[in-house]
């Protein structure tokens, strides 16, 4: 199985881990990325979680995104398709974002996935 996994999961481990919710999804992430590490499930990278990467601040992070990262198999790379696609789906969705609690801030991320089996994202409480 190809399984994205997006940056919310690679560094759910830098959370604070005194939440039961936190750790139980640190774990989780742990152990899809254990599959992928043993060869029993395909990690998917992207332009987009590699930008959001260099990004960060904090290098002890970026860092060990990095190293995640580099156990992809499979890259989904950064295209005007890819544009034109996540432009159709922020226009579809503009009026119901507005209502929901967790509206996708990077459509790219969820289209760009032509070949994934499984997409995980994990959302932050503010």
């Amino acid at each position: 199985m190809k399984l994205y996994l997006d940056m919310c999961c690679l560094k759910r481990p830098f959370d604070d881990q005194s939440d039961a919710r936190i750790q139980m999804e640190t774990l989780a992430v742990e152990a899809v990325l254990q599959l992928c590490r043993d060869g029993h499930q395909d990690l998917i990278a992207s332009d987009a979680l590699r930008f959001e990467n260099a990004n960060n601040p904090n290098l002890q992070r970026q860092q060990f995104a990095e190293v995640l990262l580099a156990l992809a198999l499979h890259d989904q790379f950064h295209s005007p398709t890819l544009e034109q696609q996540a432009q159709i789906w922020q226009n579809a969705v503009s009026d119901y974002s507005t209502l929901c609690t967790w509206p996708p801030r990077n459509f790219a991320r969820l289209i760009a996935l032509p070949h994934a089996t499984t997409c995980c994202c994990i959302g932050r409480r503010a």
